[in-house]
């Protein structure tokens, strides 16, 4: 500068395609239930069947043709555009990686991470509707088995917990299957909910966007 100052200036770009964390892994169930996430990490189950999704948040590079890697112990069922469907039979963690071609190259890793074992495979997942929500979604837990019956005089508990951990709701002494949680209040961003139902631990996660 002409008085002798300096100074220096950043830019964030991508190469060969979307920034990394514009990639991410979305995990369900065969019965469209989204699957247990702690800390960032998808937790599943052995002998389970899953859909997982990449999904790419950047609508200024696309991304398509992409080809999966999952380990070997798991069954591979078929693939459809941004989907696998896998069973884990009895080795439920191990890292997946996606290539795929994008805006700027082809046969490009897009995406890897790990999916550790959930060790809390209980008898119960939780449904909420809608998610993403805006002012309010309701969480209705349902049995994975036709085996398991729900009994509607238990009383359980929840507990919602933001991105950093911090408590943001709790209810307790809740009877039946179903709880509306208003979410009108709350910043956009991921919430994690956890359910205390007779002595299981139900996990799941809320997406709050208005």
């Amino acid at each position: 500068m002409p008085g002798g100052e300096s100074f220096s200036i950043e830019k964030t770009f991508g190469v060969k395609g979307p920034k990394n964390e514009d990639i991410t892994f979305d995990v369900y169930t065969s019965n469209g239930i989204l699957a247990t996430q702690m800390y960032g990490t998808w937790l599943l189950c052995p002998n389970t069947t899953y859909h997982i999704y990449v999904e790419n948040d950047n609508s200024s590079c696309s991304t398509s043709n992409y080809t999966w890697s999952v380990p070997s112990a798991w069954t591979t069922y078929y693939t459809y555009q941004n989907m696998i469907s896998v069973n884990t039979n009895s080795s439920p963690g191990g890292p997946v990686s996606v290539t795929a071609n994008t805006c700027c190259n082809n046969n490009v890793t897009i995406i890897s991470g790990y999916m550790g074992s959930n060790y809390n495979c209980s008898y119960y997942s939780m449904l909420l509707s809608p998610n993403p929500a805006t002012s309010e979604t309701v969480l209705t837990l349902v049995a994975n088995s036709e085996e398991t019956i729900f009994d509607e005089n238990v009383e359980w508990q929840l507990e919602v917990y933001d991105k950093v951990q911090l408590l943001k709701e709790k209810k307790t002494k809740i009877k039946g299957k179903e709880v509306k949680i208003k979410t009108s209040g709350w910043a956009d961003g991921i919430y994690f909910i956890r359910v205390r139902y007779k002595d299981e631990l139900v996990l799941g996660k809320l997406v709050v966007k208005k």
